[in-house]
C-alpha cells in the first residue's frame, strides 16, 4: 500500500489505476480551486501536475521499512549502554598479529580471549536449520551457546532481512534462552570465573582450617 493521504493527495478511495485529482502543490493559488490537474498513478506511485509540473513518488510500505531500517542501521548510539566495559589490550596475550588485536580490542571492544571464540555460522549459512536444531539440543549438552555472526549491511545486500525475521520469530519469547550481546557475554563470562576462583579459595581455606 502507499499512503497518498499522508501527502495530501486524495485518491477518492481507490487504490489501484490511474486517477486525476487535485494538486496539493497549487490548489490553493489558483483562481479554480478543485481543478483536477494531478495525474496520479496509483499502481506505481507516480504523480504529476499538468498545471504547476509538481512531480511525487510515493513508495509502497516495503519500500518505507527499508528506508527506516537504512536510518536505523547507520543512526549512532550516543553514548555506550549501561553495561558496556571497554577492553584492555594486553600484548602477551596476543596470538594474532599486533595490529589487529588492538584494533579489535580497544576500537571495536572486543576482549582479546573471544577473538579466538568460533562463532556457531554466519547469518546467510543453514541460518533456520541451525537454530532448530539448537532448540532441540540433547539434554546432556550444558548451556549450549548459538552465536551468529555477519554485519548489518548484507541484510540489504543479500536479501536476508526476511531471513533473521523469520528466526527472530522462531527463536522468540523463550523462557530458557539468554540473548545476549557479545558484551553481556564477556560481562558474564568474567563474573563465572571471578565466582569459580573465589568459590576455591574458599574451599581451599576451609580444608585448611580442618
Amino acid at each position: 500500500m502507499r499512503n497518498f493521504h499522508q501527502r495530501g493527495i486524495d485518491t477518492r478511495g481507490r487504490i489501484s489505476g490511474k486517477i486525476k485529482t487535485i494538486c496539493p502543490q497549487c490548489n490553493d493559488t489558483r483562481g479554480h480551486k478543485g481543478n483536477k490537474s494531478l495525474s496520479v498513478d496509483l499502481d506505481k506511485g507516480l504523480c504529476y501536475c499538468h498545471h504547476c509540473g509538481y512531480k511525487l513518488y510515493v513508495p509502497d510500505d516495503a519500500e518505507e521499512r527499508l528506508k527506516q531500517q537504512r536510518r536505523d542501521m547507520h543512526r549512532k548510539p550516543a553514548a555506550p549502554p549501561q553495561h558496556f566495559r571497554r577492553p584492555t589490550f594486553d600484548p602477551a596475550r596476543m596470538q594474532l598479529s599486533e595490529n589487529l588485536e588492538r584494533y579489535w580490542t580497544t576500537v571495536r571492544c572486543l576482549p582479546q580471549e573471544l577473538l579466538r571464540w568460533k562463532p556457531t555460522c554466519h547469518h546467510n549459512d543453514k541460518l533456520l536449520e541451525r537454530a532448530e536444531k539448537f532448540l532441540h539440543v540433547p539434554g546432556y549438552e550444558k548451556m549450549p551457546l548459538f552465536y551468529i555472526w555477519g554485519h548489518s549491511f548484507e541484510f540489504e545486500r543479500e536479501n536476508t532481512w526476511p531471513l533473521m525475521e523469520q528466526l527472530a520469530e522462531k527463536l522468540q519469547g523463550a523462557q530458557d534462552i539468554w540473548y545476549a550481546t557479545n558484551g553481556q557475554i564477556a560481562d558474564y563470562l568474567t563474573a563465572l570465573r571471578k565466582a569459580v576462583k573465589k568459590e576455591t579459595l574458599d574451599k581451599i581455606e576451609s580444608e585448611g582450617q580442618s
